[in-house]
């Protein structure tokens, strides 16, 4: 398969999609996130693949794998309108206030560089305080959502109609949460690690 044939399928069926080269090598994950600018979590690997009369393609992504081996790393949604880098210091996140529009796919990259593991949850006030609840065994979880946010949970009824995401980040480690911002109103980020909510480690999402 050759950079030709696939700008030329993709121009018959894809072709709002755009073919981005580099004079670097990209053979590796590390090459390819150095190459293109990102983190090896937002790079995705294809091998292609024979077979009789059919073709096979195959992708990977670090972030997957990561997901897969239990790290509460959630691969990152193709979707996505655009990334956010955020990091995770003891104890805050940096930066403090996001701005979204509604209807806009976001994708949060969280990279802990703290000495202590740190969690991100996206919920309004409410979800907030009943995954601290939960976190801190004096409550229990929201009625309405089944999932306890570590997950693809579904639609909580909070945070103008999206649904609640969240990753728990080890020191040294990144991890992504995508999420689609239904309707205006104001988020929160926060990290819900024993003394880490009192301590304020939030942030505000402002979504227009």
């Amino acid at each position: 398969m050759t950079v030709e044939t696939v700008r030329a399928f993709l121009a018959t069926h894809a072709p709002d999609i755009e073919i981005l080269e580099t004079d670097a090598s990209t053979a590796t994950v590390d090459m390819a996130a150095k190459g293109h600018g990102v983190q090896p979590a937002q790079i995705a690997k294809t091998l292609s693949l024979r077979i009789k009369d059919r073709t096979l393609l195959i992708v990977a992504s670090v972030a997957a794998v990561a997901t897969a081996c239990g790290s509460g790393s959630h691969s990152v949604a193709s979707s996505a309108d655009r990334t956010v880098d955020v990091v995770m210091v003891d104890n805050a996140f940096e930066p403090t206030a996001v701005e979204v529009r509604a209807g806009e796919t976001v994708t949060f990259s969280f990279r802990n560089t703290g000495a202590v593991t740190h969690e991100a949850t996206i919920g309004d006030q409410a979800v907030q305080d009943a995954h601290h609840d939960e976190m801190s065994g004096s409550g229990s979880v929201a009625p309405a959502s089944e999932d306890d946010g570590h997950g693809e949970s579904g639609d909580d009824g909070h945070g103008g109609g999206t649904a609640v995401r969240s990753v728990t980040v080890e020191p040294g480690q990144q991890g992504q949460v995508t999420q689609t911002f239904d309707e205006a109103g104001t988020l929160l980020i926060g990290c819900h690690e024993p003394g880490h909510w009192e301590s304020g480690m939030k942030a505000t999402i402002a979504v227009s």
